[in-house]
């Protein structure tokens, strides 16, 4: 391996383990077949939302450990995480998100709570990075991976939900499919002079494919749960009957 790598050297290598990571994934398989029901579908992107609602505060750990702004990758890192808030708020991706929930079709039931696997990875960013073992150029390449997943995530999503659900268009997906990119480039380039040297590669690499994995994780609980609880319901549904 060369010594010093590029921000598109680590940028192929996320995008190589981000598609393994999907073909790996029970739920995303699934998800590519279209044999998700819709009512599991409903259960996976509903949890998900009580998720993504937290994503400032990822941005804003990242910012709380960045240190001296002197440095001009500092200076110009939490410009790039602080903007990204900013749009994300302004533009009101909040609202978008829950017009695509809308999309899904109404439920029979409630809206289900935070489930474990909801809660366990709302806390999972600052369990590792909120700490003093970690600092903020892994913390911020970590998230910058997860930022790249997800617009290759978002493509796989949003042909299915077109292929098989009958969702046409839906502006929170075609937005973020190019969004995260922008913010993968946009937080992680001004970081190009850590990359000298294979340990630190090697470091960066960790962290970054470990937030995916964990991401990817976060997924496949989530459909475990949405079959359990929907099974559930019919088994109720029927007795009741």
């Amino acid at each position: 391996m060369k010594n010093t790598c590029t921000v598109d050297d680590m940028a192929d290598a996320i995008v190589t383990y981000s598609k393994k990571a999907l073909a790996d994934s029970q739920f995303f398989r699934d998800l590519a077949d279209g044999v998700i029901a819709i009512a599991d579908l409903r259960y996976i992107f509903m949890q998900y939302e009580y998720w993504r609602n937290i994503f400032h505060e990822w941005f804003g750990l990242c910012i709380l450990k960045s240190g001296d702004a002197s440095h001009p990758y500092v200076c110009h890192t939490v410009q790039a995480l602080a903007h990204h808030v900013l749009v994300e708020m302004k533009e009101n991706h909040t609202l978008m998100y829950q017009r695509f929930i809308e999309q899904l079709g109404d439920s029979t039931h409630p809206r289900d709570p935070e489930s474990h696997a909801t809660r366990k990875y709302k806390s999972h960013f600052l369990n590792i990075f909120g700490t003093s073992d970690t600092n903020f150029v892994e913390s911020v390449a970590a998230l910058s991976a997860r930022e790249l997943f997800a617009s290759i995530r978002n493509t796989y999503v949003k042909k299915a939900l077109k292929t098989f659900y009958g969702i046409e268009k839906s502006p929170w997906w075609d937005i973020h499919e190019h969004l995260e990119l922008e913010h993968f480039h946009d937080t992680f380039t001004p970081l190009e002079q850590e990359l000298e040297g294979k340990k630190r590669y090697v470091t960066l690499m960790r962290f970054m494919t470990n937030e995916i994995d964990a991401h990817v994780q976060y997924w496949d609980e989530l459909y475990k749960e949405s079959q359990i609880i929907n099974l559930n319901n019919r088994h109720q549904q029927k007795m009741a009957s």
